[in-house]
């Protein structure tokens, strides 16, 4: 089996001194925490490594189906979403089982990405209303954007979401980032496209481009590479 040599600057350790380090995994999905540590999906298996590239914990449910989306924002409160059985998952420090959210018992039956958020709730889009949905842990509703096709004007395919410095971030490739506040409320477009991923880091966005690890500065609106 061939296995990906996976390169991580540590981008969430310190965006001026940059360090890396290599870790072999053969996972395809793959986030970091801010303290170092590599979480790796490959089908339905969860792996966690620590900053010296051991593996720690793991995670599996073949019931579940293979996961669509990792969010470590919270080490303590990794967020691991499986669109195919429409469920969200919560997993403490060691990969146990912290809670979990079967998301068609409330209504949600197309939603495509999941995200962590502040005081034990988190974020999906909707597909069917074009909508990003802020549930608590309980699976009960806290905010919606309303439909995003009416108030942007775009017909979106968002392939990421992530929450950061209490600001919400859903990525197009082909329109760029869109950038939303706590309630759901949207603010703006920041024009950076061919995105699938990237890591928002203090008032920075992190993201590879052409080979090139890039800084893009949300005070400057200036993008340089790293």
């Amino acid at each position: 089996m061939i296995k990906l040599l996976f390169f991580i600057p540590l981008l969430v350790l310190n965006l001026q001194n940059l360090g890396s380090k290599k870790i072999y995994s053969e996972g395809k999905l793959m986030v970091v925490d801010k303290f170092g540590c590599l979480y790796s999906s490959k089908n339905e298996i969860l792996y966690k490594y620590n900053p010296s590239g051991k593996t720690t914990y793991k995670f599996s449910d073949k019931l579940l189906g293979n996961v669509s989306s990792l969010d470590a924002t919270n080490p303590l409160r990794v967020l691991a979403y499986y669109q195919e059985a429409g469920m969200v998952i919560f997993l403490d420090n060691t990969l146990s089982i912290h809670n979990q959210i079967q998301l068609n018992e409330f209504g949600y039956d197309q939603t495509t990405l999941a995200c962590s958020s502040n005081n034990e709730s988190f974020w999906l889009y909707d597909a069917i209303n074009f909508s990003i949905v802020k549930l608590n842990e309980y699976g009960q509703q806290v905010t919606n954007s309303g439909n995003l096709l009416q108030l942007t004007g775009h017909n979106l395919n968002p392939n990421y979401l992530i929450e950061a410095n209490d600001l919400l971030y859903l990525n197009d490739s082909k329109i760029g980032i869109l950038v939303f506040d706590m309630y759901g409320g949207y603010l703006k477009t920041i024009p950076i496209q061919n995105l699938s991923y990237f890591q928002i880091i203090d008032e920075h966005i992190v993201y590879q481009k052409n080979g090139s690890i890039m800084d893009f500065d949300l005070k400057l609106l200036k993008e340089k590479k790293l």
